[in-house]
């Protein structure tokens, strides 16, 4: 067993078994982030959650309550949200990769994320497809039924224009040809 400290839960132990509807929960959430359905995102958090935001090359910035979160996400707090991942919204997701620990009592989990958003957008969107490279580290605690998210942190690892591109026929892969990802 291993122990994972968190600012919503201490000493999360984590098992083996990950609950199907936390992967629902999780997956949902990015496609909700992606379409901007507020609506959605209000029911992912529970009511005094935190969510963090490490932009690249910009001071942490943090927000309390769905309100504030949900401002965030619709724009209404500045620096240029939406979108704060440099993209127009509808925009998409892939290269996705995530991993998920819970703890043995089933009531709480944290999921760990990895993927790309890109969509029109940036310091060029005529004609270039705009990409961000995120990291996501969210807590989750189990009310009732469904797993809502107590704690989020996004992290900007960075993104750019991308006129050369690649993405598979499933939209799951995008490749950049003319810069480093």
């Amino acid at each position: 067993m291993s122990t994972i400290t968190t600012t919503s839960v201490e000493d999360l132990t984590t098992t083996s078994f990950v609950d199907p509807n936390l992967t629902s929960a999780y997956l949902s959430h990015i496609a909700a982030i992606a379409s901007a359905n507020l609506t959605a995102l209000e029911a992912q958090f529970e009511t005094n959650a935190t969510l963090s935001v490490i932009p690249n090359n910009f001071q942490n910035k943090g927000w309390h309550g769905i309100g504030n979160i949900t401002s965030f996400y619709q724009g209404d707090l500045g620096e240029g949200c939406p979108p704060c991942f440099g993209l127009v919204y509808p925009f998409s997701v892939a290269n996705e990769t995530y991993s998920m620990t819970m703890s043995n009592d089933l009531k709480a989990a944290h999921v760990t994320s990895h993927l790309v958003f890109y969509g029109t957008g940036g310091p060029n969107p005529s004609g270039s497809v705009y990409t961000d490279d995120m990291r996501f580290d969210i807590s989750y605690v189990l009310q009732g039924q469904h797993w809502l998210i107590s704690t989020e942190i996004l992290t900007s690892l960075g993104g750019g224009t991308c006129t050369q591109k690649v993405v598979s026929p499933d939209g799951s892969v995008f490749t950049c040809l003319n810069y480093p990802s």
